[in-house]
């Protein structure tokens, strides 16, 4: 298992660490941030994990790479748009089970974008931009998993 926080050197070190994992599924985070702060999206009353906030994201397609991924799933959830050039780094976010089987999120850090206004959600009930003290102080509803991974990533994107 890879602990919270790991950064990765390329996808195909993802896919082979997954493979050695037993990882059933590949889902990817993105954590986009704008001057110190992160976004987050509100899960929706009747989903999986109530009113729990998380990074965009979703699951990773058997035909795309981990970063059309990550670009993907930001655009159809915030209809923000970034470019491979915005990433900063990859991380390892964290595991957990489902009905699907064992699942591992893979977050994304991309550098700050010139689209926050235009932020339209698709498939959450609310977003907010969350820093550091925010996260360490448990004002947003979430998985202990989350938090630790968004803790990890504010260290990583000082």
């Amino acid at each position: 298992m890879i602990h919270s926080g790991y950064v990765y050197k390329s996808e195909n070190e993802v896919f082979d660490l997954g493979h050695n994992d037993s990882i059933g599924r590949l889902v990817v985070g993105i954590a986009l941030f704008n001057n110190k702060s992160v976004l987050l999206l509100k899960r929706k009353a009747d989903d999986s994990y109530p009113n729990n906030y998380e990074l965009p994201g979703g699951l990773v397609e058997s035909d795309e790479s981990l970063l059309d991924a990550a670009i993907r799933e930001l655009f159809e959830e915030t209809s923000i748009r970034v470019l491979p050039d915005d990433l900063s780094m990859i991380v390892h976010g964290f595991d957990y089970e489902t009905a699907s089987g064992k699942t591992r999120q893979i977050n994304f850090i991309f550098s700050s974008v010139n689209q926050m206004n235009t932020i339209r959600l698709t498939e959450h009930s609310s977003h907010t931009w969350a820093g550091l003290m925010d996260i360490q102080n448990n004002v947003f509803q979430m998985t202990s998993e989350m938090r630790d991974s968004l803790l990890a990533i504010f260290n990583y994107a000082k």
